[in-house]
Formats: C-alpha cells, sequence, structure tokens
C-alpha cells in the first residue's frame, strides 16, 4: 500500500495456537466464540504479523516475530505451524536481512521478538545484523527480570545477542524513530509495551500490537488475560480507538488471521465498526 511518502506491507509470518480465553480474559467463551472459532483444545488461530515500512531513506520492520529459534517444547505448545515466513517474503519484496535498518519490537514475547536471533552452527547471531532494534526500557528490563506470571512469555537467551551486538536502543516513553515514525508507549499488556504511529501529510497509520490483537479485540472489555494491567489496557485502547476514528487512521493488526487492517467507525450506540482495507502485502 502507498501511503503518502511510505509504502506498507503487512507480512505474514507464522501462524499458532494459544488458549482462547487467554485471549479474551473475563469474556466468557459462549461471547467470544462466535468472532473466533476455537478448535477441540480450545485454542484460537493468531497470525504473527509484521509490518515493513519502506521510504526512500530507511527500510524499518515493525516485530520480528516468532523466528526458527524456539526451543521445540515452545513450538509443540503455542501450536506453531511451520518455519518462518518472514525473510522469505522480505526477500519477496526486495530486501535482505542486511538491508534492514529499524526493527521496532511491540514487546518482548516470545512471539515478537523470537525471529531477532537465528542460528547458525549452534550459535544465535542477529537476523538483521545492521538494524538498529527499538524496545522501551521498561521491556528491556522486565524481559531480563521477569516476574514469576511473566516468566512463559519471555526467553532471555533470544534476546541478548542484542545487548551483545550493540544494536539494542532504549526508548523512554514515545520517541520518534525516523521522520514520521514514533513510539507510543502504552503499557497495558506489558509495562513497556508500546504501539507505532506511522504519519505522512494528514494520514496516519497505527499498528497495534498487542493492544488490540485482533479486530475481535475492538470491544474495550475483551481484553487478553495475560495483560499485566488490564484496566490500563482498557483506557489506552479506548483512546487510541477514539483518535482512530476521528481522524480517520489506518489501524493495523498484530494477530489477526483474515484481516490486515482497516479504517473505524461508529455504528448504531456508539459500537466500533471496522472498514476492511484488501490485503496489504
Amino acid at each position: 500500500m502507498e501511503f503518502g511518502e511510505f509504502e506498507l506491507h503487512v507480512i505474514h509470518e507464522n501462524r499458532f495456537w494459544i488458549d482462547g480465553g487467554a485471549m479474551f480474559g473475563v469474556i466468557p467463551r459462549v461471547l467470544w466464540e462466535t468472532l473466533t472459532r476455537p478448535n477441540g483444545r480450545n485454542r484460537i488461530a493468531l497470525q504473527a504479523n509484521l509490518l515493513l515500512v519502506k521510504s526512500q531513506k530507511k527500510n524499518i520492520l515493525v516485530e520480528a516475530g516468532l523466528g526458527d529459534a524456539l526451543p521445540q517444547k515452545w513450538k509443540l505448545n503455542y501450536g506453531v505451524e511451520g518455519s518462518s515466513q518472514m525473510i522469505g517474503k522480505l526477500r519477496e519484496l526486495g530486501l535482505g536481512p542486511e538491508e534492514i535498518d529499524v526493527v521496532i519490537l511491540t514487546h518482548l514475547h516470545f512471539d515478537h521478538g523470537g525471529g531477532c536471533v537465528q542460528e547458525e552452527s549452534g550459535t544465535l547471531n542477529l537476523t538483521f545484523p545492521r538494524a538498529q532494534h527499538i524496545v522501551q526500557k521498561k521491556e528491556w528490563e522486565t524481559a531480563l527480570a521477569p516476574d514469576v506470571r511473566s516468566r512463559a512469555s519471555y526467553l532471555e537467551e533470544l534476546l541478548l545477542p542484542l545487548s551483545r551486538g550493540g544494536m539494542l536502543r532504549l526508548a523512554n516513553g514515545s520517541t520518534q524513530i525516523a521522520p514520521g515514525i514514533e513510539v507510543v508507549n502504552t503499557g497495558g499488556h506489558t509495562r513497556g509495551h508500546q504501539v507505532v504511529l506511522i504519519s505522512s501529510g494528514d494520514r496516519k497509520a497505527l499498528f497495534t500490537g498487542d493492544l488490540i490483537p485482533t479486530r475481535c479485540h475492538l470491544k474495550i472489555p475483551y481484553v487478553a488475560g495475560v495483560d499485566l494491567f488490564p484496566l490500563e489496557t482498557m483506557e489506552r485502547k479506548e483512546e487510541m480507538i477514539q483518535r482512530a476514528v476521528e481522524e480517520n487512521w489506518l489501524v493495523l493488526f498484530g494477530h489477526d488471521t483474515e484481516i490486515d487492517g482497516g479504517y473505524l467507525g461508529r455504528g448504531e450506540r456508539g459500537r466500533v465498526v471496522l472498514e476492511p482495507v484488501s490485503e496489504v502485502a
């Protein structure tokens, strides 16, 4: 999609399966299963969606997906369907790993940061050796010393190569990464969760990360059970949705399996409605 001075390409990196209750928290299955059908193990499919932002000066990748370096136990537990498609799809778009200038990570859970490294002859090396990797300082601190509730979402061994390679940049709150590219610390899902706001002229696009992981999470109370601060998620989600409606933002989802994104409006009784865009890439 041409988006002002940028090109936006959504990359479908890999699919995996996660417990439906974990993705909808206090919302009972009788309600959420009308939006997304679980399998016999009560799991729903999620897509690891990445966003490539191309400009004349920089190639910026938002998220690194699951990658292929996850331990086999993790792949089985989360029903990872196959090998990562990230590098192959980047090459289809004319880019090799060394041509990525910046990687923005909304947070460091395994399904967002796992692809930052790849295994080569028993050693974990950076997938994007020339790229600055942008993460919130609070998120980096949490990932290296997670609490007992968060421990199952982080793999320290996949993250440490970022700091050893000197390619880690820690942001403190809202930060401009490049002209027209800003990260906004939302909290909610994790202390250091951030979304990405892309601006060109009067056009804006929002990559939601896990603040609004799928179109099924547009209702304010529909918050994942794994969110550490659910009330904060709801507050920031409501704020972002209101701005997206008023300012006609393109909203891009990090985990939807069917729709890359779209524009939000208001329907009957103020209900949020989504007008999907055709597949971005």
